[in-house]
């Protein structure tokens, strides 16, 4: 009996707190792609009638699409005009009906956001539940873009990205935030952009490159790389080569031209003069990082004259070594940067040992000792050496 009340009090205090009680009402959330899925079907307006009354139905009364959905029915040809009347007041109905728990489940998750971050129970819970409801939370979320607070911009943008509704303002939206003053909501901005991108996206993240409005370019840069737009090269490149764009936009450069993969010579001769800039740690590091995701070995010695003649910066440079796998590397590594007088150095090396070797040593001692036992194996002298740079 004692069990069985305290389970009676657990499932109450759920469907109190509203996790169990959505669950329980409707298998499925009914939302606008499915209601376009079923009017191209051919189903009667009957079907999608009572579809809608016993789903939790989430829909959009937006003019645009309210208009889509007009549109959709005309041409399946099954719907009469009485039917798809009858089919627009429905939406206007359940849209009213729900503006409230749209409502607060964004508000809910904005909250989490000012608390927490990705990948902590309270903010994928709550993205969670925003993700559930779908489109029906953009003009909810959309207020937020004008928050002060950047962690509820970024918050919304995340949301937009993850729902990736196409919809024209959505896309106006995510563009009109890669221009945000806080680098940080421009980046998410990036992402959400390259979600919902198409031809004419890229296009415009092209032109605003080639053709500079704003200071602030990173964003288009990083939308570019996100989408891995081919096209975007030569103009990534140039961005990348200007000193006069700045720390933010030159760093996002470098960074897409590691997402695009394309083995460029003048990609390649940007990203090897980016390792050496004396001006920016960070534009090293993502040089550095892209030269690896590229493949280009001969940065190594690049990266290393980077190390001896920058103290600034060290253990980022130091851990995008893991990316090129050596003796060379392995020797600079272990006999350089493990010996080095600043901790951070340090135990970026083990980091980068770690994900070279798959080995787990903390000490230097036992990591030349390992070394020394391993690196005539063929595993090891099948890698050989690099240039030393210039």
């Amino acid at each position: 009996m004692v069990a069985r009340r305290f389970w009676f009090i657990a499932v109450a205090a759920l469907l109190l707190a509203g996790g169990l009680g959505r669950a329980a009402r409707a298998s499925e959330v009914f939302d606008d792609e499915k209601l376009i899925k079923l009017l191209e079907a051919g189903l009667s307006w009957t079907v999608i009638q009572r579809k809608i009354d016993v789903s939790e139905s989430f829909l959009t009364d937006s003019t645009e699409q309210m208009m889509r959905i007009q549109q959709t029915a005309k041409k399946a040809g099954v719907l009469t005009e009485g039917d798809i009347n009858n089919l627009q007041l429905k939406i206007l109905e359940v849209a009213s009906k729900q503006k409230d728990l749209v409502k607060n489940g964004v508000t809910k998750f904005m909250n989490a956001a000012v608390n927490s971050k990705p990948g902590e129970q309270e903010y994928d819970a709550a993205m969670r539940d925003v993700l559930r409801v779908g489109p029906a939370c953009v003009p909810e979320l959309r207020t937020y873009l004008q928050s002060e607070n950047e962690l509820k911009r970024i918050a919304a943008l995340h949301a937009y990205e993850k729902i990736a509704d196409k919809s024209a303002p959505v896309v106006q939206d995510a563009w009109m935030m890669l221009t945000d003053r806080i680098p940080a909501v421009r980046a998410q901005a990036a992402k959400a952009f390259a979600a919902l991108a198409d031809e004419k996206s890229v296009a415009g993240c092209i032109e605003a490159l080639q053709a500079p409005k704003t200071n602030l370019l990173d964003g288009y840069a990083l939308s570019l790389g996100y989408v891995r737009s081919k096209s975007a090269l030569p103009v990534l490149v140039k961005t990348l080569s200007a000193r006069e764009n700045g720390k933010e936009a030159r760093f996002a450069a470098a960074f897409a031209l590691g997402e695009l993969g394309v083995k460029d010579d003048g990609a390649k001769a940007a990203l090897l003069e980016a390792v050496l800039d004396e001006s920016d740690d960070a534009l090293r590091a993502a040089a550095a990082q892209a030269l690896g995701k590229l493949g280009v070995m001969e940065a190594l010695a690049h990266i290393k004259r980077a190390y001896d003649r920058f103290g600034k910066g060290r253990e980022a440079l130091v851990y995008e070594l893991s990316n090129f796998r050596s003796r060379e590397t392995m020797e600079f590594l272990i006999y350089t940067c493990l010996d080095s007088d600043k901790n951070d150095v340090r135990i970026s090396t083990v980091h980068a040992l770690n994900k070279l070797t798959g080995e787990d040593y903390k000490n230097p001692e036992d990591w030349k000792i390992w070394w020394e036992a391993n690196k005539e194996t063929p595993e090891w002298v099948a890698t050989g050496k690099t240039t030393k740079a210039p």
